[in-house]
């Protein structure tokens, strides 16, 4: 049950995001240069993390790495309120 419910959450924020990231970088009055770059700057992140996920997968397993995710999720969604505040 705990595997289906964080799973959705994780969903639900990662939705969250991809639907909500330019419209939000639009209205704090960021370019669409701003906007491309945190497309970019997102997948070349995750590049390194795809090769290296079948390491991190057995050496700390499967719950903890949805843990960890959900983590990643909840700070990049505050760190993005805290944007809306200033």
């Amino acid at each position: 049950m705990n595997f289906i419910l964080m799973t959705q959450f994780v969903g639900l924020f990662m939705g969250y995001i991809e639907s909500y990231l330019f419209w939000f970088l639009e209205e704090i009055g960021g370019t669409k240069s701003l906007m491309g770059l945190t497309v970019t700057v997102a997948c070349l992140a995750g590049v390194p993390i795809l090769l290296l996920s079948d390491k991190i997968f057995r050496k700390i397993g499967q719950p903890n790495v949805q843990v960890i995710g959900f983590i990643v999720y909840t700070i990049r969604l505050l760190g993005r309120s805290f944007l809306c505040l200033y």
